[in-house]
């Protein structure tokens, strides 16, 4: 993300600043004050890690953190360390085999504690496979609005979703896809806005995007980009946190909260 260096290039993904402040957002409400987080060693659970200290501690929220590597069998000494802090709730960021890893040694060292897993877990296919495991019981994730099942879902979202029927079944999380989608539909929405296909025309429409009453794009309700950060910024209010259970045509059955 670096307009005066790549001019051209715009992230869709927003800043996981935004997540931590969703987060946080939701632990007030529910009068927790001390949360304990495990996340990846690597690259992408370091910069999860390093947001949602910066966003606990705008929110007055007390963190205490450790981490692991994605090689590890085990984190029941990690998940120990925790504990022995007394954190309200327990938030876990990780994707693939080390979610499973945290959900078992949670459930075998019998701590019962609110458990989040973050947008990363919740994208993880094993969660939705085995959210009626007891290592699952009672496990909150985050997630998108999109990732949600809705009866009155917008017309953007029927149309995507039956865009990715067509290719067969749809058995993994929406947002392993939707990001790319809306690429495509912003692009679109900044050529009509531009009257032109010309890529500097482009890059000027999406860093001054009007917002449409009834966007194209699915993944977030608004993508908001400036001439100096092309990265978008939108309301947290596009995350929720909902409990763990089987997709539906990659979204989870469970209401959002």
């Amino acid at each position: 993300n670096n307009p005066s260096k790549y001019p051209y290039e715009f992230l869709v993904a927003p800043s996981a600043i935004l997540d931590e402040e969703s987060l946080m957002n939701y632990v007030k409400a529910h009068h927790w004050t001390k949360v304990g987080m495990i996340y990846s060693s690597d690259a992408y659970g370091s910069s999860v890690g390093q947001a949602t200290v910066q966003a606990a501690k705008a929110a007055g929220i007390t963190l205490d953190t450790v981490t692991y590597n994605d090689t590890d069998l085990s984190v029941t000494s990690q998940l120990q360390q925790l504990q022995a802090d007394h954190p309200q709730v327990l938030y876990t960021q990780g994707f693939g085999s080390p979610v499973g890893v945290i959900l078992q040694d949670l459930y075998t060292l019998g701590w019962k504690v609110p458990t989040i897993g973050d947008l990363t877990t919740a994208t993880t296919p094993l969660v939705a496979t085995d959210a009626a495991q007891p290592q699952e019981k009672g496990l909150l994730l985050q997630m998108l609005k999109l990732g949600v099942y809705s009866a009155n879902e917008p017309t953007a979202e029927k149309n995507y979703l039956t865009a990715m029927k067509a290719f067969g079944p749809i058995t993994t999380p929406l947002l392993t896809s939707s990001y790319q989608y809306d690429s495509i539909m912003l692009v679109a929405q900044a050529a009509k806005q531009a009257k032109s296909v010309a890529t500097p025309a482009l890059a000027k429409a999406l860093e001054h995007l009007k917002q449409p009453a009834n966007p194209l794009w699915v993944t977030l309700k608004t993508y908001v980009f400036s001439s100096s950060d092309h990265a978008p910024t939108t309301s947290p209010s596009n995350w929720v946190v909902i409990p763990a259970s089987g997709l539906t045509n990659g979204q989870y059955d469970g209401p959002s909260s």
